[in-house]
């Protein structure tokens, strides 16, 4: 079922020129806006401490905000909880789920320092998933798509998923599930990871379905576990137990029970908001700004090459080797 729902890892193949033309433009528009330092200046909203929003606000929501708040006092905490709402779909990152994660992260970041002090991704209650990365049909429409159409799709895609950098406070991902292709990209894309499932496996699948890796992996992964691994891990697309990915720094703690990983993440994230407030989120900022010129980079050369990827017969197979849960795909070396 891990196959079922891979990585929506998008951007399609243009010469250099376009490039080079590419690079110019989203130094004004998409791209700058995705690598943007946080800012810390925000509108003050009255909110309780067990409230939860729905964004939009139905309950078919794809994703769900609360706050969390102190058992004994019953005070905020200064955390925000985001939590994905899909467990019949293992939590696939979407474009609808992007567009209800972009909403909630524009509200999030209008919040002051005084109220909001860190956030915490999850996936659903029923920690079967964290996210297990993107539906096939998106991935087949764009292998059918214009190349500068598509570009401009994964661009806002991209947008969407990082998001949360753009709160201006510290990220952590609760890893109460499985992480694949785009949900394991979200995750390592977080400040920190406290926490994962003895259950969980984490893989950045891409080459298994034909695939170059996108939404930032070739960035993210290397800063989080260097270069010679995460290259070894985007090669292989191997799959990672809880352990393992322990082990090599993707989570600083296995938990014993899944129930047990947002409790464990939500402590970590409660130390953080008992610091002050204007230091931890100036602290971000300069992280945020450190990194600005390399994630961009990143994202346009993971462009380039998933460029390629989407005018290949091997993508095409790879997608029903994902479909048909085929043994091993025909990529165009077995022919």
């Amino acid at each position: 079922e891990l196959f079922f729902f891979f990585f929506f890892s998008f951007f399609l193949s243009t010469n250099s020129r376009i490039m080079s033309a590419l690079r110019m433009m989203m130094w004004g528009s998409g791209m700058s806006r995705l690598c943007a330092s946080p800012s810390t200046v925000g509108v003050r909203y009255k909110t309780s401490a067990s409230q939860t929003a729905h964004i939009p606000h139905s309950e078919g929501s794809s994703v769900l905000l609360s706050f969390d708040h102190d058992d004994e006092t019953g005070k905020d905490t200064g955390v925000a909880i985001i939590r994905f709402n899909r467990p019949e779909k293992l939590n696939a990152l979407t474009v609808q789920v992007g567009e209800d994660l972009r909403q909630t992260c524009q509200l999030l970041s209008k919040y002051p320092p005084d109220q909001l002090r860190c956030v915490v991704i999850a996936g659903d209650s029923h920690d079967h998933a964290f996210s297990a990365g993107g539906d096939l049909d998106f991935l087949r429409d764009r292998t059918k798509g214009d190349p500068l159409e598509n570009r401009q799709k994964m661009l806002e895609f991209y947008e969407y998923f990082l998001s949360p950098r753009k709160i201006g406070v510290p990220v952590l991902a609760a890893i109460n599930g499985h992480a694949i292709g785009a949900g394991a990209c979200l995750a390592v894309s977080c400040d920190l990871r406290p926490a994962i499932a003895p259950t969980a496996k984490i893989g950045f699948n891409f080459t298994k379905i034909g695939l170059h890796p996108g939404l930032g992996s070739t960035h993210f992964l290397a800063k989080a576990v260097g270069t010679h691994t995460a290259s070894k891990l985007l090669l292989t697309g191997q799959l990672l137990k809880a352990k393992k990915a322990q082990e090599i720094g993707l989570a600083d703690k296995v938990c014993t029970e899944p129930e047990e990983v947002l409790p464990e993440t939500l402590r970590i994230a409660r130390q953080i908001a008992e610091n002050s407030p204007v230091a931890v989120r100036a602290y971000i900022q300069t992280m945020r700004t450190k990194e600005e010129g390399a994630l961009r980079s990143a994202l346009l050369d993971e462009a380039n090459g998933q460029s390629i990827s989407y005018g290949e017969e091997d993508m095409i197979e790879g997608l029903k080797f994902a479909r048909d849960h085929k043994a091993v795909p025909a990529f165009s070396w077995r022919k």
